[in-house]
């Protein structure tokens, strides 16, 4: 993350900062429990706790990742087309390559597992072999296999 146009302060500051918002995404996947399982009042303050940590105070974690991430593409611009292209390329390699290979490997995975007799039973929807072209364009792109995958295209698009 250490860059010639951030200082070694603001750059320390980021990595810190980024470490508690992943321990917050960590705090957001965590939450697991429902309405329908809850019975007793002790119950009920242990959904509330956790309803409260993971879905209300950990959710700005995503939102401040996003911001980190714009404002490190636009920091020290420099306004000219060139400046912008090269911002895009270095996008592209670190974002969008990456994306497409793991989606590709991902929908590879599910292929393997839906045509081995073992492991394809599991598979009740629609089976990527029946897929037509653009919906394995759109799986592959819009709609990824590793669906963990969304925000790097998110990242790329906003």
């Amino acid at each position: 993350m250490q860059s010639k146009n951030i200082s070694s302060d603001l750059s320390a500051r980021i990595r810190i900062l980024s470490f508690i918002l992943i321990i917050l995404v960590v705090f957001i996947h965590a939450y697991h429990v429902t309405w329908e399982t809850q019975s007793f009042a002790l119950d009920k303050l242990n959904h509330f706790i956790q309803y409260l940590i993971s879905q209300e105070i950990c959710r700005i974690s995503v939102p401040l990742f996003f911001i980190i991430s714009g404002y490190l593409f636009f920091v020290n611009p420099r306004p000219s087309a060139n400046w912008f292209l090269n911002k895009w390329r270095r996008r592209i390699s670190s974002l969008v390559m990456p994306y497409l290979l793991w989606s590709f490997i991902g929908m590879v995975s599910f292929y393997l597992m839906q045509e081995m007799p073992f492991t394809s039973s599991f598979f009740t929807h629609k089976l990527l072999k029946d897929y037509t072209l653009l919906e394995c364009i759109n799986k592959l792109i819009w709609d990824p296999i590793p669906y963990q995958l969304w925000f790097l295209i998110r990242l790329f698009i906003d």
